[in-house]
Formats: C-alpha cells, structure tokens, sequence
C-alpha cells in the first residue's frame, strides 16, 4: 500500500468515524411517536398550550427568564436560573438525566430555548422533537378515525339546517346517537389531547443542579461577543470567524463600527423552518444554507439575535444538526450589547 493510498484510507477512516459520532438534537415524528407509550421518557411542552401530547408536562420556558415589570432579569444571563430551573423539574417529577423530548407547536423555536436551558445545566439524555402537534396527529390511526366520525357528525348537522324535516331529523338523532359514542370510545386514546390543568406528578424528584457540570460550550456572553467582534475586525476577510445575525439586524452592531463589520452573515431563523412539517428542515437541506452562506465547518461561528436569544438558539442548532460543532450563541439582546459594549 502506497503513503498515498494509506493516508487516503485514513482519512476516510477519520471522516466516518466523525459522522458516526455526531449525534442530533433532534428527533423525528415516526421515531418520537413509538416512545409515548415509554415511562421512562418524558415529553415536555415548552410553552403554555392547552393542546399536548398525552402524558406530557408543561414548562412555559419564558417564565424562567422573563424580567420584572422594569426589564430586571431574576438572573443573569438567563440561561443560568438553577433554582427557577431545579424547581420546575422537580415538581414534574423529572429526574436527572431522565429522558426528555422537548415541543412546542411553533416550529421548535420554544422547544431548543429550552434545550439550551437544560443542557446548560448538564442536562444530557434529551432530544427536540422535530415537528408540531399535527405531525403526531398524522401518525396517530385513532386520530384519523376520529376525525372521520366526527365530520361526518358535522356533515350530517350541516345537513339539518338545510332539510328541517322531521325524517331527516329522526335520522340524524339515530346516526349521531351511534357517532357521539364512538367519539367518546376514541377520544382517550388520542395522542394529542387537550388538558385543562398541568398534569403534576405527586412524586416529586430531588433534581440535583452541581455547577461543576454546567455546561457552557454554546455559550457567549457581551464580553465574549466584543472579542469575537474585534478579532473579525482585525483579521478581515482572513479571519476563520463567522458571526452570524440571526434575526437580519447586522446593521445594529454594524452601524456602530461603520457601514461594514467583517465577517457578519445575515442568515435569518425563518430560514431553517420547514412550514409544513412545522419543525427544522432536513439536515442536508439546513447544510446547503450554511455552504451557499460561505460558512465552513472548520472555522468558529457566533450567532446573535438583538431581539432575544431564542432565535439565535434556533440557528445555532441548526448549525450543529448540520454537522457544524464550533458554534456558540450570544444569551443577550440589543439592551445587553448596548449596556455592557457601546457605552462606557
């Protein structure tokens, strides 16, 4: 074998090996669907929706940051908030490490905040499940079923109106006697459901927060922002930094620097939704983006959103879903840069 050959082969090892090791934030309906039914695993809607899938627990991620009527954070940054935190997972009965599917039904965008919440606090074992509620519901037979019987209730109501007869009527109150009942049958077992109260375990864990294992890789404050901004300054077009604008507001940071600030790309969130699936679009779809866009795995990408890190969040997790690993999101906003960069 060749030095050439040998170092080809190697690489290719070495490529492999990489992308068998990547592993996705994310989780697909068809897979997700299977392990509803598994008590070991706990979905969690992150967002306040009377609508859930059946067994999950609610954590309206913007409680565990939002300011006081002044715009005073309870912590800064937001994402560190460990006895917000620490007291919502242990009046659900969630368990360190315990197998959590993140949703929301706005694209996933509540879903990876609270990803990045968790996961900042050592979380490891969860996933963001890829899709809205009506995903499920396409996959959920007794849903398809239930829908059936119940346009057909209304088709048959619609037909009254119009009729007003008394045999029409003695049909309808038959027929809807028989359909009502097999709505009734069907309704449990749907997979998507509507609760009126949050469902509490009574078994309440102890969720136990250690800031040795905190985990801030994804991270970046103002200061860390400032840094990467005046190295993308510096080295120009040669820099192998990225900083992404998430939210298309470049000129925010830029105006203040001059017309031009090297090495920001405008790559707007919506871009990485798939409308239809209500969730990210596939990973391939989410690298074409990125390379059209000029970013290169190889170098270190920054996102921001002035408006608010969510956003911000949402792309950095399409970056890594993409196969992209050096990546870290500002946790601030426009008042945060302003306060603690522009003024002294």
């Amino acid at each position: 074998m060749t030095k050439f050959i040998r170092i080809l082969f190697l690489s290719m090892i070495f490529l492999f090996s990489s992308v068998m090791a990547f592993d996705s934030p994310l989780i697909e309906p068809k897979v997700a669907v299977k392990m509803i039914s598994n008590s070991s695993t706990q979905f969690i809607m992150a967002e306040k929706n009377s609508m859930k899938i059946i067994g999950s627990q609610n954590i309206n991620i913007q409680k565990l940051y939002e300011g006081d009527i002044l715009g005073n954070m309870p912590c800064k940054p937001f994402y560190i908030c460990p006895n917000s935190v620490r007291n919502s997972l242990e009046r659900l009965g969630i368990k360190n490490n315990q197998e959590l599917i993140l949703y929301d039904n706005h694209y996933g965008l509540y879903a990876t905040t609270l990803y990045m919440v968790l996961e900042s606090i050592g979380h490891k074992n969860m996933k963001i499940f890829n899709g809205g509620l009506l995903a499920v519901e396409k996959l959920d037979p007794n849903r398809q079923t239930y829908n059936k019987y119940y346009n057909e209730l209304m088709e048959m109501s619609s037909l009254l109106q119009k009729e007003k007869n008394a045999t029409v009527m003695e049909k309808f109150e038959v027929k809807s006697v028989d359909l009502n009942q097999k709505l009734s049958v069907l309704k449990p077992s749907l997979l998507v459901q509507k609760t009126k109260k949050p469902l509490l375990n009574k078994d309440k864990s102890h969720y136990k927060i250690e800031k040795s294992k905190f985990n801030l890789n994804h991270f970046l404050d103002s200061k860390g922002l400032k840094k990467v901004v005046a190295t993308a300054r510096k080295e120009g077009e040669a820099s192998n930094v990225s900083i992404i604008d998430a939210c298309s507001m470049m000129d925010i940071v830029g105006n203040k620097y001059g017309n031009y600030l090297p090495g920001v790309k405008s790559i707007d969130w919506k871009e990485m939704v798939d409308s239809e699936k209500k969730g990210f679009k596939s990973n391939d779809l989410l690298e074409k983006i990125f390379m059209e866009a000029g970013l290169k795995k190889e170098n270190n990408h920054y996102v921001y959103c002035m408006s608010g890190s969510p956003k911000a969040f949402y792309v950095l997790l399409a970056l890594r879903s993409a196969g992209y690993n050096k990546v870290k999101a500002f946790t601030g906003d426009w008042n945060v840069w302003r306060g603690d960069v522009i003024e002294p």
